[in-house]
């Protein structure tokens, strides 16, 4: 199960590309630990928990939610897991 996670993680983030280097502040979410959080600009319910890794957080780096982060960790070994729900840039963006 883990793996099907990593590589759905993986596959999100190179197709939708990186995230955009815009720096915005952090600002925590007020998101029930254990409860599922609905992503309310895409509608992606991120569970409470993942296989073993419970949800320690979920971060905006946005002012509307746009772009969050919710972390993971497996209390075993410390491993964390990192998932990025982010609108990427538009392709007529300057770099």
């Amino acid at each position: 199960m883990f793996r099907a996670i990593a590589f759905w993680c993986l596959s999100a983030f190179l197709l939708l590309g990186a995230p955009n280097s815009v720096a915005f502040a952090q600002t925590p979410v007020v998101a029930h630990l254990d409860a599922p959080f609905v992503h309310e600009g895409s509608g992606i319910t991120v569970p409470a928990a993942v296989d073993r890794f419970d949800r320690v957080s979920v971060t905006d780096f946005s002012e509307e939610q746009l772009n969050i982060a919710a972390q993971y960790r497996d209390a075993n070994n410390d491993t964390v897991i990192t998932l990025f729900i982010y609108r990427a840039a538009g392709p007529n963006i300057s770099i």
